[in-house]
């Protein structure tokens, strides 16, 4: 009876060895085997690639469902394997919606698709899932997705637009690097990790910028106050690692209250003129303008040069020009590793532009307007007759055009990324002609100094042509 019972015992371990199955192929797909099934339970399998079925067929689309069927056994579909369908051009869309147990794509899944026009997924995606899928011109992320891998979009040059669902949690970085018609990243409002401010993604405080697309267009206007040139939120604090990387950016103006400029942040940025940092940034990162060729200003508020963590290379393989600093510094940034080797090194500094001035003949119609520029150098925020003012600003600068005589009127406050400043002093050497371009003729001029004024530099109008200068309030 023993050895009856040890025989039956064999042959049942023997049955369930035989019974479970490592991969397997149905249809035009073929699977991996995660969790056996059995008579009363599911068991799970990853999306593995084609069947040799598969391999004969074109314009495939990868739809699976939330189960498959193999041997009279259920399995659930709870992942696509890394490399799955890498460099199949027979793959033409991918759409994951009717797989309910889906959870994840691998890495490089579907990596080189070229062929690959649209993807709908619920699922995770990992690094390099979609890169190099150069047909890849629409992508609908659902709610499911809690990670995107970095590089997962890279190279996907016909991408125009993404928008990150709200339960996205992590997104690597790079996530759309060489995504070159990108203009716009938008995030869903409820999504509590991640925000999108005038399609830039920044974190959910908008404190980080995480990437700026690098399609979006610069319209070509200058104007500070009609922010036509990228928006920044005021409450801006980090420019991430690559944040401008590639982008087509032209001018880039930081808010006051920037402190860090990540390694590599404007990288490869051909389109890049001009750039504006404010004096309340503390470190710039390694090769932050790398490649940066054709910028031909930059305007540095920082007052102590050289107590920023200043990174190595910052400005590696740029063609330098003009440098303008604050007023009385530039000894100091002449003295500086990095910023001496600008050729041109100009007082002149500021935040923003804000105002204008107009010639006092009216039939003077060469020139219309002339633009002012102010630094923030107080953000103690306070209030004044019911106004919340977020600090106070100084007239820096007033650019005269060589052949007109004009009168400066100043306002009592400046608007700038939004925020009201009052502005209470007038700095050193306001006055003068468009030196850069080289002009030296000077027209004389009114000054009417602003009703909240307190503090006028010492040589305010040093060799300046001044008709008149009135005080108060106009």
């Amino acid at each position: 009876m023993k050895k009856i019972s040890f025989l039956l015992f064999a042959l049942t371990i023997s049955f369930v060895a035989s019974a479970a199955v490592t991969s397997f192929e149905v249809d035009i797909f073929k699977y991996t085997v995660i969790k056996n099934a059995t008579s009363s339970t599911q068991g799970e399998v990853t999306l593995a690639g084609l069947s040799a079925l598969g391999n004969g067929e074109v314009n495939i689309a990868v739809n699976p469902g939330s189960t498959v069927t193999y041997g009279g056994l259920t399995y659930k579909i709870t992942s696509i394997a890394a490399n799955a369908f890498k460099e199949l051009t027979r793959i033409k869309t991918v759409n994951t919606s009717s797989a309910s147990n889906l959870t994840s794509i691998g890495m490089m899944a579907f990596y080189g698709c070229t062929n690959l026009s649209s993807v709908t997924t619920q699922a995770s995606i990992d690094g390099y899932a979609f890169a190099g899928c150069t047909a890849l011109a629409s992508v609908k992320l659902n709610d499911g997705v809690t990670s995107i891998g970095g590089l997962a979009f890279k190279g996907c040059v016909k991408l125009t637009e993404i928008t990150i669902p709200y339960s996205t949690s992590s997104i690597g970085a790079n996530f759309v690097d060489d995504c070159t018609a990108m203009t716009k990243i938008d995030v869903a409002l409820s999504n509590n990790y991640y925000h999108s401010y005038d399609g830039i993604l920044y974190n959910n405080q908008n404190t980080i910028l995480y990437r700026c697309p690098e399609g979006k267009q610069y319209t070509g206007s200058t104007n500070y106050y009609s922010y036509d040139i990228y928006k920044f939120p005021p409450s801006l604090k980090t420019v991430n690692d690559n944040a401008f990387k590639n982008t087509k950016a032209k001018i880039i103006r930081l808010p006051v209250g920037t402190e860090t400029i990540g390694s590599h942040a404007f990288e490869g940025s051909q389109t890049l003129a001009e750039v504006i940092i404010p004096n309340t940034v503390r470190t710039i990162g390694n090769m932050a303008f790398m490649g940066c060729k054709y910028i031909s200003k930059v305007i540095c508020n920082i007052e102590n040069v050289a107590g920023i963590n200043m990174g190595s290379d910052v400005f590696y393989n740029t063609e330098l020009r003009l440098l303008k600093v604050p007023y009385g510094k530039g000894d100091d940034y002449k003295a500086t590793a990095q910023w001496k080797k600008f050729p041109i090194i100009r007082t002149g500094s500021y935040d923003c532009q804000y105002g204008s001035v107009r010639p006092i003949n009216k039939y003077d119609t060469y020139m219309t307007s002339f633009p002012c520029y102010y630094t923030i150098f107080d953000r103690t925020e306070f209030v004044k007759d019911g106004v919340k003012y977020y600090g106070k600003a100084r007239l820096e600068s007033v650019r005269r055009y060589y052949a007109s005589a004009f009168a400066v009127i100043m306002g009592g406050e400046i608007e700038h990324n939004t925020r009201k400043y009052l502005v209470t002093s007038v700095g050193n050497e306001v006055l003068f002609t468009d030196n850069d371009a080289g002009y030296s003729t000077q027209r004389c001029c009114a000054f009417y100094v602003g009703e909240n004024v307190d503090t006028i530099m010492d040589k305010a109008f040093y060799a300046a042509s001044v008709d008149s200068v009135h005080m108060g309030p106009t």
